[in-house]
């Protein structure tokens, strides 16, 4: 029989993947930062075939997508949330011609041809890794590549907001974790290198800024209205000692990892 599988972290479990469906969630993924342009530039990098056919998986509102579908043939934006993808459709470069969405769950997604690179953003947590790896192998042209990609937004003064988060996210069981550690531990992902770039320094309303954390895991607005209020006076309080015009100034960090998924071997015995 083969041996059991290591469970992933149980704040990954697919109850939380499922505050991605709420409405809420999608009208403020808006907010968070984007990609800076040169992001895009260098994952053309990562493609030998000039005709550069991408899957970017769990797409979300099309972060990845978006900024791709200009540069290459065709690029299959994939996702569980029909909320997300409606919201994408609407937003700058959703109704590209080179662009193709689909409601689908990673792992349920098939498809009739092979990609020159895959792309996933943050929707890699949720995925079920032993199913998804072994699919993004077969998915793939030979030597073809997986490119993970996060973007985040970084002060130019610290904000200290993990103790309010913690105490109001609705993912009670969430534990710090490294991705890529989980991936590599279980040899599901070979990394062959990694970059990141920053965005010239853009500033945001502090209202906006608070959106963008309703549009993260455990602050759905729409599973916890009441104690979003109270999380969002807080929000101000904090920024407010740093920023007291209430606008803050970030700089975007797109971090890319690229490398080679790996089918993992269930050994019997």
């Amino acid at each position: 029989m083969s041996r059991s599988r290591k469970p992933k972290p149980a704040h990954l479990g697919p109850q939380y993947a499922q505050q991605f469906c709420d409405e809420s969630v999608a009208r403020a993924y808006a907010h968070r930062p984007t990609h800076p342009p040169q992001t895009f530039e260098f994952l053309l990098t990562l493609m030998d075939d000039p005709k550069r056919r991408v899957l970017d998986l769990g797409c979300g509102t099309g972060l990845i997508a978006r900024g791709l579908a200009p540069l290459v043939e065709r690029v299959d934006a994939v996702d569980f949330s029909e909320a997300m993808i409606a919201q994408g459709r609407t937003l700058q470069g959703g109704d590209h011609a080179n662009l193709r969405w689909i409601c689908s769950t990673a792992e349920a997604f098939t498809s009739d041809h092979r990609y020159d690179l895959i792309t996933c953003g943050d929707a890699i947590h949720w995925f079920d890794w032993d199913i998804v790896f072994p699919k993004f192998r077969e998915m793939l042209e030979p030597a073809a590549l997986l490119a993970l990609l996060g973007v985040d937004a970084e002060p130019t003064w610290p904000l200290d907001l993990g103790a309010l988060m913690a105490r109001y996210s609705t993912n009670r069981e969430f534990k710090p974790y490294n991705l890529l550690d989980e991936l590599t531990s279980r040899k599901l992902f070979t990394i062959a290198g990694e970059k990141s770039f920053r965005s010239t320094p853009y500033q945001q309303p502090v209202d906006d800024f608070i959106e963008s954390i309703h549009a993260r895991n455990g602050f759905s607005r729409d599973r916890s209205s009441s104690d979003a209020r109270d999380f969002d006076r807080g929000v101000r309080e904090v920024v407010g000692r740093a920023y007291p015009d209430q606008t803050i100034e970030f700089q975007a960090v797109s971090s890319i990892t690229w490398g080679e998924p790996r089918a993992k071997l269930h050994l019997r015995g």
